[in-house]
């Protein structure tokens, strides 16, 4: 009889990053993770992005309402990560400098 092996899935160190920061499950979203898939890992009291990284690929398969497509929307949203993380920093970029020139305009506004 062949011994079962277990495979977590493999991530980024964003990803790892993102885990450690707390980042819940409904964010992954953003990079494809399904609603379907979110709410079905939050039924099995997998909320957190950490959460899910301490699962096998066969735990969250055996959960009910997960098959190979969640598994592949996991491993998607996964690889997608980096460029959400990329956008999101360009976006705060872009805000901070919108910030400042509204706090520009409101100090002449208020000194004129």
């Amino acid at each position: 009889m062949k011994p079962r092996t277990f495979s977590y899935f493999s991530v980024s160190e964003e990803v790892k990053k993102a885990a450690e920061e707390g980042m819940p499950l409904a964010e992954l979203q953003i990079v494809g993770l399904s609603t379907r898939t979110i709410n079905t890992l939050e039924d099995h009291k997998c909320v957190f992005l950490k959460d899910l990284l301490k699962l096998t690929r066969e735990r969250v398969k055996a959960m009910n309402g997960m098959g190979d497509f969640a598994i592949f929307e996991i491993e998607r949203s996964f690889n997608n990560f980096g460029s959400f993380d990329k956008k999101t920093k360009e976006l705060n970029k872009t805000t901070s400098k919108i910030d400042k020139y509204i706090s520009q305009a409101n100090s002449r506004v208020y000194l004129d």
